[in-house]
């Protein structure tokens, strides 16, 4: 859904650690950066890429990327073709991926923790702060919610 924010999860096939390669990483990093900073499509929140799956905290802007179920096969088809091209090796990404709308600061706050804390929890770092491929980048803003109503 456009504007709402999305946690989402993309994964390899068959739980393939292809982004243990820092060339491969480098260059899904690299497109999270293009595409939320170059083209405006996506605003990107936070982001820990795993060996094997991204998890990343976003918003579509795009005028032309109406969902999620749009957006997804596109990023995982350009990542494909980079990969492909300058390193002739061949990967399958799990097919789909998982979404969790994020309705409120709460909600998100908790998503942000869970991807900030990723390389932690999985053992690849001591403090997440020393893991290369995990960011903070920025807090979304919510709307307020009206908790008085008016009785008329």
């Amino acid at each position: 859904m456009k504007n709402s924010v999305s946690y989402i999860i993309i994964s390899f096939k068959d739980g393939k650690t292809i982004f243990s390669n820092t060339k491969y990483a480098d260059i899904v990093t690299g497109e999270l950066g293009r595409r939320s900073s170059q083209t405006g499509e996506i605003e990107l929140f936070c982001y820990c890429l795993l060996p094997g799956a991204l998890h990343m905290l976003l918003s579509l802007t795009g005028l032309d990327t109406r969902s999620i179920k749009n957006w997804a096969p596109l990023f995982k088809s350009s990542i494909t073709k980079r990969i492909r091209s300058i390193h002739g090796t061949d990967f399958l990404w799990d097919r789909g991926y998982r979404e969790e709308v994020i309705h409120d600061q709460a909600g998100f706050h908790a998503a942000m923790g869970r991807i900030l804390n990723l390389p932690e929890t999985e053992g690849l770092a001591e403090y997440s702060d020393d893991y290369r491929y995990v960011r903070f980048i920025k807090m979304p803003v919510f709307p307020k919610k009206n908790i008085l109503k008016n009785k008329g």
